[in-house]
């Protein structure tokens, strides 16, 4: 069912952020501290409070236009693309462990943000030659 389906995205997005969090600090910042995470088991409750409001504003919200319900989905699969892009980036130009704060972190974001974009257009552009045009 839907239901199913929105809460179990829900839920793995939850966990790629979380594995993603600790993966930048790793490969991107130089100096890092050796903790966990979550590092409390109640540390969880929050990002399970927030996928439920947000699954609740999507089910309980109807009337919703559809233009946000497409532009919050594309940003959301956007920003992970940044991310792991921007990681690969990073790891790909051996240069890890290079920033002192998150304003080093930047434009290992952008690049992977120009990268996502050219992912996603790349993949438009293979529909569009193989179903042909579609509105």
């Amino acid at each position: 069912s839907n239901t199913l389906r929105l809460l179990t995205g829900l839920g793995m997005g939850m966990g790629m952020g979380v594995l993603l969090y600790p993966i930048y600090h790793l490969v991107l910042l130089k100096h890092i501290e050796d903790r966990r995470a979550l590092e409390e088991g109640w540390a969880v409750a929050p990002l399970l409070l927030v996928a439920a409001l947000l699954a609740a504003v999507i089910l309980l919200w109807q009337s919703a236009p559809f233009l946000l319900w497409a532009v919050v989905a594309a940003a959301a699969a956007g920003g992970v693309l940044a991310l792991a892009n921007g990681l690969l980036i990073a790891l790909l130009l051996r240069h890890e462990g290079r920033a002192e704060s998150w304003r080093g972190v930047v434009p290992y974001l952008a690049l992977g943000l120009a990268a996502a974009l050219v992912e996603t257009g790349s993949l438009a552009l293979i529909r569009q030659m193989v179903l042909g045009p579609t509105i």
